[in-house]
């Protein structure tokens, strides 16, 4: 098959529809040209509608032609001028670097096939390029580089906004090179076919090339990030060109560049060139694999901050299996029919860099993630419609992450373990396990108010560890306790058990680490202080799970004054009293089931009755007053 049969077979694939497209996702956008319809040393003769310093005439100081399109080739010249110009000091004065706008969709993809001949002066060099100006991009392309073994692949990524402290001139920070050094001697004698192709997903940037057109490698399996994209989008600031001639939005093309005056030019005749701008899909109304490239409209999203949408094109349940290791930045689903995303390799959501978050987003339905999903960058997880759930069921976070809920529904998660959670709308819920697994734990945790009601966290009928340093969060977690437990119906928002009920007798208990003596809670173990949270029975001062004269001793020696859980304070007013009393006598001597399970509040054996304990009580409370007289 001829280069442009395998070109044309690729940019089908990456332009392959389904049939319905999610309204999460747009059209395509594409760019294609193949040089055969034009010819001549005009723009227009290029298909490209703009160029950065286009010069069209004899080069005053070489009298090289800049450029010429014939013979199904557009052949560029490399003309003196550095795209880095002046050391970053505008203008740029590279000539003819031809380009497209295109729309930035999820992925970007730009393919083209250049043959280079006389590559032999010192940084001359060719290729392809996107981005919003010659201060912001990312290229790959074929350079002689005598410090990289003569001719070398080189992939850059300059972004000027990140100069050090965003201060001009530079260089600094905002130029990442990586060569791939003697893919030809110099001085070149032969000249070469190389293939070039970048992928942008996200603000995150791949280079990859290949001498045969069939297997191409990643330049040092390296991302390039903080690829601007638009004019809002650079690290530092809003200093993309954005001018009638050149309007700010990404754009795709063509380069070469030459080195000092009176030097030889080298020629990069470009074969073709195709780019395709997408939003990466679920394209089948089938079950499948995750990793099969004809499953998905753009491609398999399997990069930092690229994007898996899972769309309304199914009409029934389907299962994606999970089939070997991921990374995405956002998965997005928008169905009323579920996704299940199952298997037992990990789907990890990075992004490009710490700024920049992870998300997970439901947009309609109900779906579930079965697979390990490792986070290793902050995410929010967003259920936007108040009746839907998202089940998360293998989560794993960094201890050093925080978390974000936002939307009115539900996060279903097998534990929560992070540096920090913020709930504000919807229902964090933590699937009913009562085991260590089932355990959560969190620096810090942040629970919406006032025109949240609905924010809650869960934690059925599971523990809760949030251990710190300083002054303690006891007071909070309790206030939000309290706040969920609103005057025993259990219905308002904060922190809270679904399972928990007054008429019951479940509860969620809460007491300090110093409380109970102890350094391990749940399964999890912990030093220095931390406050301790778990689904228990009503009354249940030490949170152990049972009801007996421990807890009783706890109401009766703080009786009569002000208190919290682990003094006697079971319905959350402040005052240890005879309510309280009550909802004691109404447990006593019963214990949760092994692993807190949904099974019914068993007996403790051999206990005290609640006569004895009504005559104990009374003579604490006959003691404190006569001590008060």
């Amino acid at each position: 098959m001829s280069n442009r049969g395998k070109r044309n077979l690729f940019i089908a694939a990456l332009l392959a529809t389904s049939p319905a497209i999610s309204p999460a996702t747009r059209a395509a956008s594409t760019v294609s040209l193949d040089f055969n319809s034009g010819s001549g040393t005009s723009l227009a003769a290029t298909g490209f509608p703009k160029a950065f310093n286009l010069q069209t005439t004899n080069d005053p100081d070489t009298g090289v032609t800049p450029f010429v399109v014939g013979n199904g080739a557009l052949s560029i010249n490399t003309l003196p001028g550095d795209i880095y110009g002046d050391y970053e000091n505008d203008p740029d004065p590279a000539k003819n670097i031809f380009y497209s706008p295109i729309d930035p969709l999820g992925r970007t993809t730009i393919d083209s096939k250049v043959n280079v001949s006389g590559l032999n002066v010192n940084y001359h060099g060719g290729g392809i390029i996107m981005g919003t100006d010659l201060d912001h991009y990312l290229r790959i392309g074929v350079i002689n580089n005598t410090f990289a073994g003569g001719v070398a692949i080189e992939a850059i990524r300059e972004n000027e906004d990140l100069w050090p402290n965003a201060t001009p001139p530079g260089p600094g920070g905002d130029i990442v090179p990586r060569d791939v050094p003697g893919i030809a001697t110099s001085p070149q004698i032969n000249a070469i076919d190389v293939y070039l192709r970048l992928v942008r997903d996200g603000n995150a940037g791949r280079a990859f090339y290949s001498l045969d057109g069939t297997t191409y490698t990643q330049i040092a399996d390296f991302t390039f990030d903080s690829v601007a994209i638009d004019q809002s989008n650079p690290a530092g600031g809003n200093t993309v060109e954005n001018t009638a001639e050149h309007p700010a939005g990404l754009k795709v093309g063509l380069y070469a560049f030459g080195g000092p005056i009176g030097s030889a030019p080298a020629t990069f005749a470009f074969d073709y060139f195709n780019a395709v701008s997408v939003d990466i899909a679920w394209k089948n109304n089938a079950s499948g694999s995750w990793s099969t490239d004809a499953n998905w409209n753009g491609g398999v999203p399997n990069a930092l901050e690229a994007t898996a949408n899972f769309g309304t094109i199914i009409t029934s349940a389907k299962t994606v299996t999970v089939d070997s290791p991921q990374t995405v930045g956002t998965i997005n689903f928008n169905s009323a029919n579920s996704y299940t995303i199952d298997g037992t390799s990990t789907i990890s959501v990075n992004t490009a860099t710490a700024t920049n978050k992870g998300g997970i987003n439901v947009l309609l339905g109900n779906h579930t993630i079965s697979a390990p999903v490792n986070l290793v960058k902050d995410t929010i997880i967003n259920v936007t419609p108040s009746g839907s759930t998202l089940t998360l069921s293998n989560l794993n976070s960094g201890s050093t992450l925080t978390i974000t809920k936002a939307g009115a529904g539900t996060a279903q998660l097998n534990n929560v373990r992070a540096q920090g959670l913020t709930i504000n709308e919807g229902a964090v819920k933590i699937a009913s396990n009562g085991t260590s697994t089932g355990t959560s734990r969190l620096s810090s945790l942040n629970i919406a108010g006032g025109a949240a009601p609905t924010a809650k966290l869960d934690l059925t009928n599971n523990y809760l560890v949030v251990p710190y340093s300083g002054t303690s969060p006891l007071s909070t977690l309790n206030a939000q306790i309290d706040a969920a437990h609103n005057n025993g119906g259990w219905n308002g928002q904060g922190i809270t058990s679904s399972l928990a009920s007054v008429a019951g007798g479940r509860a969620v208990g809460i007491a300090e680490a110093s409380d109970l003596g102890t350094t391990s809670f749940g399964g999890q173990s912990f030093t220095g202080s931390a406050v301790l949270i778990r689904f228990t029975i009503a009354a249940d001062a030490n949170l152990d799970g049972k009801v007996n004269t421990t807890d009783f001793n706890q109401l009766a020696g703080n009786f009569g004054g002000p208190g919290r859980w682990f003094k006697g304070d079971f319905n959350y007013d402040g005052t240890v009293d005879s309510a309280d009393f009550n909802i004691l006598t109404g447990t006593f001597g019963q214990s949760l089931p092994a692993a807190a399970s949904l099974g019914s509040i068993v007996p403790e054996p051999g206990v005290i009755s609640v006569l004895g304990l009504t005559v104990l009580i009374t003579q604490r409370r006959h003691r404190n007053q006569a001590i008060i007289r």
